[in-house]
Parts: C-alpha cells; sequence; structure tokens
C-alpha cells in the first residue's frame, strides 16, 4: 500500500498566482494524494480561478479535493491548524499558493522518506524573480539536530520555511507541541518542534520548489514592525510551552540563542504593550553572557542589551 499524501494549500488575494499553483500540484507524478485548499476570505477571484482549473483541466481529481472557505480572515497561523486538522495522509506537505512546484517533487520526497526511514525530508528550492535570474537556494545537511535547530532559530543554513518539508504524520498530528500564535515565523514555530521530535531527517540536495520572492502581498512585505511584534509572539509561545520542562527540549539545547533573538524581535516590534508584559524575559536576555557561540554578534548583542537597560530593566 502506497503512502497517502496530504498536501496543504493556503489561499489569500494570488488571483495572478494560483492557477500556476494550482497545475503544478495537480500534475504531480505521485497519484495517492489528497489537495485541501483554505481560502481565508479572499475577494479577488482567486477561489473562481482555482474552481475553474479544476473543472476544466483536472475534473477528474474532484473528489480528492477539499476546499475550505473561511467566513472571516483568520490569518495564516489559523489556516495552517486547520490544514494539518483536516489532514489524513500518511505524510504532509505544504505549498504557499503564490508558488509552484516541480511534478515529481512529492514522489521524490515519498520515495526518500520511505527508503530511508525518515519522518522529516527536506529539499532545496528555486528562489524566483521576476525582473532577475533563478537562484538557488541550498539547504544544508546535519549530524546533529541541534546544529540545526539552532541554525533554524538564526535563520541560516536551514530554513523554517514549511514548503519545502515533508513531514510524518507521527510529527504532525502530534498534540503536546506549542501552537503559533501570530502570523509571522509561524512556520518556524513547527519545524523547530518537529525537527526535534524526529527519529531521522534526511535532506534531499535538489531544487523541487519555486519560492516566488516578487509577490508583494506575501508576509515577507507587511513591514519590520509587524513582522517583528509577530515573530516576537510566536517565539514567545515556544519558550513559554518548554520553559519548565525537565525534559531536554527545542528551547532547552539553544537557550540562550533562542532567548536573544526572541529579545531581538521584541525591540524591534515597538509594542510598548508585549515589551511591559514580557519583561521577564528581556530581563533573562540581559543575563546572558557574550560570547560567539549563541549566533548573535558582540556589537549586536551589546545594542539589544542597551536597549533593555534603556527600558529600565
Amino acid at each position: 500500500m502506497t503512502p497517502l499524501v496530504s498536501l496543504i494549500v493556503p489561499i489569500y488575494h494570488v488571483r495572478d498566482f494560483i492557477g500556476q499553483c494550482a497545475r503544478s500540484v495537480f500534475s504531480q507524478t505521485w497519484k495517492d494524494m489528497e489537495f485541501i485548499f483554505i481560502d481565508d476570505c479572499s475577494n479577488d477571484g482567486s477561489l473562481e480561478i482555482l474552481e475553474s482549473v479544476i473543472d476544466n483541466e483536472f475534473p477528474s481529481l474532484r473528489e480528492r479535493i477539499r476546499i475550505v472557505r473561511n467566513e472571516r480572515n483568520l490569518g495564516i497561523a489559523a489556516v495552517r491548524e486547520i490544514g494539518l486538522d483536516l489532514a489524513e495522509g500518511d505524510y504532509v506537505a505544504h505549498v504557499d499558493s503564490d508558488d509552484w512546484v516541480e511534478p515529481d517533487m512529492i514522489e521524490k520526497m515519498v520515495h526518500t522518506a520511505t527508503e530511508t526511514g525518515s519522518d522529516l525530508v527536506y529539499c532545496d528550492l528555486f528562489k524566483n524573480y521576476e525582473k532577475r535570474s533563478t537562484k538557488i537556494l541550498k539547504e544544508a545537511e546535519y549530524d546533529d539536530v541541534r546544529i540545526l535547530i539552532k541554525d533554524l532559530t538564526l535563520g541560516r543554513k536551514f530554513h523554517g520555511y514549511l514548503c519545502n518539508k515533508l513531514v510524518h504524520k507521527s510529527l504532525y498530528k502530534k498534540q503536546d507541541i506549542a501552537r503559533p500564535a501570530a502570523n509571522a515565523r509561524e512556520d518556524v514555530v513547527y519545524v523547530s518542534q518537529w525537527a526535534w521530535f524526529a527519529k531521522k531527517i534526511t535532506h534531499l540536495p535538489i531544487p523541487l520548489y519555486h519560492y516566488r520572492k516578487d509577490n508583494g502581498g506575501s508576509m515577507l512585505h507587511r513591514g519590520k514592525k509587524a513582522f517583528s511584534h509577530d515573530g516576537a509572539l510566536n517565539q514567545l509561545a515556544v519558550f513559554d510551552f518548554y520553559r519548565h520542562k525537565t525534559f531536554e527540549n527545542p528551547v532547552g539545547i539553544i537557550r540562550d540563542t533562542f532567548l536573544l533573538q526572541t529579545g531581538r524581535y521584541m525591540i524591534n516590534s515597538k509594542d510598548k504593550e508585549l515589551i511591559d508584559s514580557r519583561r521577564d524575559v528581556l530581563a533573562l536576555v540581559k543575563k546572558i553572557p557574550f560570547g560567539f557561540k549563541n549566533g548573535m554578534r558582540a556589537d549586536r548583542q551589546i545594542k539589544l542589551k542597551l536597549s533593555i537597560s534603556r527600558l529600565g530593566i
């Protein structure tokens, strides 16, 4: 019996891209799939385009396609949770609706997972630009998951994207993990924990996912303050979930690195209410000794701690 893969696609104001995205996922060479599209109250005709692609080009897939229409805009974090709750596959994969994938992406990733016994597989990506040449983002390989988690937290070498990961249901259906609290770095919340609890992680060193870098409506274009605010909330959600756990966990093994990044997001958010409500975390950040091992340059640590001191902490 071949594994079933659940493919989750969030939709929000992507009329210019949803057709290409849908065609790429419906054309996968791996046939044992279910497709879950979640529309977060788009009003630009995105859904009508999706329905047209299904009816005119892929009518035979209709019974394997589920389209969820949210009654109000919930944000990407809630949309991802809905998709994971609905997924019934042995594995789950994500595709953002302004991107597209190679036709054999799922097949290659499933074969890698089953042949190696991995419950998390990640591939390389194409970075596609409208007016610049395409680049390839090559992910690093790891023998030590602690270094992987550290690089993930710092946003280097290993990235927290959901879109280039295939994840087994033993991880994506795991209940006792922290959940995203906001709409930036919500993918890192999942991936950091899935990676920690995975029995085996395998890198597939082939670019199979096309990541569009010119979509001005994407999360990366929301502005530094908004991105930092939501990033801080998600960092805090993970920190609070694990801070009193006695077993080794993805926060405990890189505590100083994690706290420094959390403090940076909090300060950059310039949100007085958030900062005042979590002065306990900033106090912990201030106590971290200077050092290169925690992943932040000394001058940036000094700047961060000076900002915290100016708050009277």
